[in-house]
């Protein structure tokens, strides 16, 4: 399933997020004490917001943080608090513009230490618009989405406590309708190149510490391995929100998996008879 296409995705990087955060405000600096200055400095530090906007939001940290104190003298239990704390972010999340939104999840998500595979395919979609040629209206688009599926988060984490909030279906649904078949395959390659790789490495280590390793060529079959994991993960992206298509799909690649792959599942379940594989029939 497009070999050619996924080899030649292969060598192309992820491109970086890049922010020009301001300066904080004087004015914000001079007439509101420490904590409501650290809190509008670390937005600032996130993304780009002007003097006036700092201001707005200092005002509104203010008055949060009265609100939310008196719900502490009241002895509220801590689930309504947090379930409080939760409205009031997006209370204020709500004053920045969407762009303004989508840089300060982003840098958020990186203090979290997530890695790039966390986020979501509207995010990723705007930082290779240039590459999958992604007009201006479509990423306009990937901002109102990204908007939408963090109020669903929101929504659902205030029902469900600490609960997953599962995206995945919401955004494949929403891509396979925005954008065509070449753009969503090459999304989708250069969001999982850089983990397919990994993974075929590993499976590449695994089977040179078993010494089963001697007839293959390495960079033939860590090419078929990245491949493989490529548009393995690709099916699960695109399918998730038709799980019967999906899984149908899935076992396509299954069944049509490197063969090299045997050879280590083989190993894998026989660890003492881990000779070349020899014997073993693909």
């Amino acid at each position: 399933m497009m070999k050619c296409f996924l080899a030649s995705f292969l060598y192309l990087c992820l491109l970086p997020v890049q922010t020009n955060a301001q300066a904080i405000s004087k004015v914000v600096i001079d007439e509101y004490p420490p904590a409501i200055v650290t809190r509008v400095y670390d937005v600032v530090a996130k993304t780009d917001i002007n003097d006036s906007t700092q201001k707005i939001l200092a005002a509104r940290f203010e008055e949060q943080d009265r609100e939310l104190l008196k719900l502490i003298k009241e002895n509220k239990p801590k689930k309504i608090l947090d379930s409080i704390k939760m409205d009031l972010q997006e209370d204020w999340l709500n004053m920045l513009t969407a762009k303004q939104q989508y840089y300060y999840s982003i840098a958020v998500d990186k203090e979290r230490s997530r890695t790039k595979y966390w986020f979501t395919q509207f995010s990723f979609a705007l930082q290779v618009k240039d590459t999958i040629k992604l007009s201006e209206a479509l990423a306009d688009s990937m901002f109102l989405h990204i908007d939408v599926l963090n109020k669903m988060k929101n929504a659902f984490k205030r029902k469900n406590p600490g609960q997953w909030f599962e995206s995945k279906a919401y955004e494949s649904e929403v891509m396979t309708r925005l954008l065509t078949d070449e753009q969503y395959s090459k999304l989708l390659t250069l969001k999982n190149t850089e983990k397919a790789k990994s993974n075929a490495l590993t499976d590449w280590n695994d089977l040179e510490l078993r010494k089963l390793t001697g007839r293959f060529n390495k960079e033939i079959e860590l090419q078929r391995l990245t491949e493989y994991y490529i548009e393995k993960q690709n099916v699960f992206d695109r399918y998730a929100h038709n799980k019967i298509k999906q899984s149908a799909m899935l076992k396509y690649v299954y069944d049509n998996k490197p063969k090299i792959l045997n050879v280590l599942a083989h190993a894998r379940r026989n660890p003492q008879n881990n000779t070349q594989g020899l014997e073993y029939k693909f």
